[in-house]
């Protein structure tokens, strides 16, 4: 029996603090579904940027991010964003997802980013937040 195609998606600097910051965090059971194989994280250097950057700062001292960056690094598709013509995002920070996600072919963002959120579907992409991804895949 052939399985499905494995859905690309990706996830936001948010939802990725979170997945480092709390065992029991929604965001971490996305990046077990990824680390399942049933799901493929894409990124783009931008977004590998904003993860290290984000990590790294003070507020975050104390947790280590260093595993879960390397095991992206090593397992996510890494693509160059697609260029988008104007702003998308209220905030213009959180269109490199948007980029990434139009040039891996994702049609989903998980995020927890109201700026995103509030969005819908840009490009017929859907946004939605960790605890709704989980419950739809049942992870």
């Amino acid at each position: 029996m052939a399985h499905p195609p494995v859905k690309t998606i990706v996830i936001d600097t948010n939802t990725f603090i979170a997945a480092g910051w709390r065992i029991n965090a929604h965001a971490r059971r996305v990046f077990a579904g990824v680390a399942r194989r049933r799901f493929r994280l894409a990124v783009s250097p931008a977004i590998l940027e904003e993860y290290r950057g984000v990590s790294q700062r003070p507020r975050f001292a104390g947790k280590n991010y260093a595993g879960l960056l390397s095991w992206i690094e090593k397992h996510a598709v890494v693509v160059d964003p697609a260029p988008l013509r104007k702003p998308v995002s209220r905030d213009a920070k959180d269109d490199i997802f948007l980029a990434c996600a139009l040039s891996a072919g994702a049609r989903l963002i998980v995020s927890s980013d109201r700026d995103l959120l509030e969005l819908e579907k840009p490009f017929g992409i859907e946004i939605i937040p960790p605890s709704r991804f989980i419950a739809r895949h049942k992870l």
